[in-house]
């Protein structure tokens, strides 16, 4: 009676002997004897019976004799695997041999001896073998499994796979030379391998040389000889004509001993095998889950270029794109068409237009837009650029802090990290190419080519109405290739990213967030501190000024403790600055110039500090000079004061106390204004009539009737101080 533990016999089943610890290939189970053929994997013995119950019995995976092996080493997939050349040739052979013999009327006669000794008789009457093949390839047969592939043959076992051979001082090994005249050597040799290995090197290097440059460079070093002058300089090579390996020999060398990987990265460098390379295994939007999940940014310089908007007949160039497009759905949620190039400015633009609504962006281009069209005006959780736009740390903190918005930034060169919004760039220029004069085709400056900018025709207005009839063209085109969701397709709904912006809206909603254009403005904008002054609000050496501040009275304040302020400000325009303080109604403020600051209006924070910078190099030009004057001044002025104490010395009394010499200083005030007086008296009419009325003569030129009026009222003056009394000297 069998067990719920008995497992159930058939042929070609794998078991293991546990008491002789080998291993069984059950080949024939024979109804009419009731029993079980068994063939040892192990030893060149033929199958051998034993009783199908005693077999069942022992079959137990618990507490039985035997017990089936899962792995069979000689299985092989359901797919056949097409041998070629030799090997396929020698197959078929083997299968030929025995063929009429394993066929289903000879299986049971071939496990007896007497009648398998008859069959394999008759069967080398009928070919050229020997009884030795045919029972090798018989016992072969049943080992293998009894099937086609049981015997195939072992070819790539040969050669001893993975082991170096050591070949030095032996013939040499492989195809005999056909064009190349003499033997060759043996690339296996340990010394040539060294060589070999040099070379690899070479080949391996971010020069990218050929594998013929490679094996120069290797036979320049090791395998001729240098020819020299009297002059010691090398003037020829005799290269040894049949001791140096060969260009395959080189390369069999690379292919072995390194990784395809290695091999491409060491030549090209990882940022080309990432970009072009790599393994394709996973998807762009693989780690999305929804609308909002993720957005990415990137800009593009378009191949159009366009007129002024005030003057037609000036060139201005090609402007900038920018895109934000949703990953999950390949919806582009925002868009900047202007000059700013890539870099932050630009991106503040594209990312306010994220979230204005965009039938209000579409009329102020004069189009005509319903919500459905183009309905996204929502912030993302995540946002991804590259380095170029969302580099900036203190920016990117306003975004991540104030916006709730995390930002992710694509490695250097790694465009393909942000395939959605780079591929854009190429589907939505090509619905807009046959509209755009000035277009820049592939063969723009090859020579006999056209000048395409001399087709140009428009404006930035009318190329960004351009741009914007192209996305709404993109966003309702169904998208190739794309993976739907199985509930998509049984809504009935197409792979167009409106479609699966609106179906994840739906049902995979959860990342959008909703933020005011004023909000995301102030945010994406730099920030920075400013200074509360007398003089005004004073940032990026502008003086401003807002209702807060003259309502406060912080300029007067001011004069007595200045204080800094949080100001946010687009660099493109210093002419207002905002305010920011969560005491204000709406957290910010907007400063304008003062008017002493009025030079600062309507330029940029780059042409503010230009200006600032080209006054410092106008100073600091004139400052040789200046200092040349300022020194040759000091000199004059300490000659007059060299001058003066000399003379104040020459007439010093040495006995005359320092209070009689402070006392008498009113008096002498007295008497040097009186003297002054008659030196500085004006006269008009003479022949210096031609000077001003307030420039006084100099003393060399003083007339000499004031001269002597003063040497006599000095003298009356003296005369009369000498005849007072001593105490009436109190002045």
């Amino acid at each position: 009676m069998t067990t719920n533990h008995t497992v159930l016999p058939v042929e070609r089943m794998l078991v293991r002997d546990r008491e002789q610890d080998a291993l069984l290939r059950i080949v024939f189970i024979d109804p009419a004897t009731r029993h079980t053929w068994l063939c040892r994997m192990d030893d060149d013995s033929w199958p051998y019976p034993m009783p199908s119950h005693r077999l069942q019995e022992e079959l137990d995976p618990e507490n039985g004799r035997f017990v089936v092996e899962p792995n069979d080493p000689w299985a092989r997939p359901g797919v056949r695997v097409v041998e070629t050349g030799a090997a396929a040739t020698r197959h078929e052979q083997r299968y030929a041999l025995i063929a009429p013999l394993v066929g289903s009327d000879n299986a049971r006669d071939l496990l007896y001896k007497r009648d398998r000794k008859a069959l394999i008789e008759k069967r080398l009457e009928e070919i050229k073998s020997t009884r030795q093949t045919i029972c090798a390839l018989l016992k072969l047969y049943w080992k293998r499994g009894m099937t086609f592939e049981a015997l195939r043959t072992d070819y790539a076992n040969c050669g001893s796979p993975g082991k170096r051979r050591d070949l030095a001082g032996k013939k040499k090994v492989g195809a005999p030379r056909t064009v190349t005249p003499g033997v060759g050597i043996n690339a296996a040799a340990e010394e040539i391998r060294r060589m070999l290995r040099v070379g690899a090197d070479f080949y391996l290097s971010r020069k990218q040389p050929t594998l013929r440059e490679a094996l120069d460079y290797i036979v320049g070093l090791y395998f001729c000889r240098r020819v020299k002058d009297e002059n010691h300089r090398v003037v020829a090579f005799e290269v040894e004509p049949d001791a140096k390996p060969t260009v395959r020999q080189l390369q069999y060398y690379i292919d072995t001993h390194f990784p395809h990987r290695y091999i491409r990265r060491r030549r090209n460098g990882d940022k080309d095998w990432n970009l072009h390379e790599r393994e394709l295994l996973g998807a762009a939007d693989g780690d999305v889950l929804g609308p909002g999940d993720r957005f990415q940014i990137d800009a593009t310089v378009a191949d159009v270029y366009l007129v002024s908007q005030f003057d037609r007949r000036r060139i201005v160039g090609r402007p900038v794109i920018y895109f934000v497009v949703d990953v999950f759905s390949r919806l582009i949620t925002g868009v900047y068409v202007g000059f700013e190039g890539p870099s932050w400015a630009g991106a503040m633009m594209a990312l306010v237009n994220m979230v204005t609504p965009k039938v209000e962006f579409c009329r102020r281009h004069g189009i005509d837009i319903v919500e459905a069209d183009w309905p996204s005006h929502y912030a993302p959780r995540r946002i991804m650029g590259d380095r170029g736009e969302l580099i900036s740390v203190s920016l990117a903190e306003n975004i991540v802090k104030s916006l709730g918005i995390d930002i992710e930034n694509a490695s250097p060169g790694r465009a393909d990290l942000k395939a959605m919004v780079e591929r854009r760039f190429g589907i939505v220029p090509a619905k807009f190419r046959q509209f755009a004069p000035g277009y820049v085709e592939k063969d723009f400056n090859e020579r006999g080519s056209r000048d395409y900018r001399l087709d140009a025709a428009l404006d930035l207005h009318e190329f960004t109405q351009l741009v914007i009839y192209a996305v709404l063209e993109h966003n309702f085109t169904p998208i190739r290739d794309v993976r739907l969701p199985a509930d998509m397709v049984t809504d009935g709904l197409s792979a167009a990213p409106i479609d699966l912006w609106e179906w994840g809206v739906v049902n995979r909603s959860g990342f959008l967030k909703t933020l005011t254009v004023e909000e995301v403005s102030l945010n994406v904008m730099p920030s920075d501190t400013a200074r509360v002054t007398a003089k005004g609000i004073k940032f990026k050496n502008g003086y401003y000024t807002c209702p807060t501040a003259m309502r406060e009275d912080w300029f007067a304040r001011a004069r007595r403790d200045e204080w800094t302020v949080d100001v946010s400000f687009d660099p493109r325009n210093m002419e207002n600055v905002y305010l920011r303080s969560p005491k204000l109604p709406r957290g910010f403020e907007p400063c304008r110039l003062l008017d002493p600051s009025a030079v600062y209006g309507g330029k940029s924070l780059f042409e503010v500090e230009e200006l600032g910078l080209a006054a410092k190099r106008a100073e600091a030009a004139g400052e040789n000079d200046r200092q040349a004057k300022r020194l040759l001044i000091d000199q004059r002025m300490a000659e007059i004061e060299s001058n003066a104490r000399k003379a104040t010395r020459a007439v010093a009394d040495a006995h005359t106390p320092k209070s009689k010499r402070t006392s008498d200083i009113r008096n002498n005030r007295a008497d040097e204004k009186e003297i002054q007086r008659g030196a500085e008296t004006l006269f008009l009419g003479g022949a210096g009539s031609g000077r001003g009325a307030d420039t006084p003569d100099p003393p060399a030129q003083t007339s000499s009737l004031a001269i002597q009026r003063s040497k006599n009222a000095l003298a009356l003056l003296k005369s009369t101080r000498d005849a007072q009394p001593e105490g009436g000297q109190n002045g």
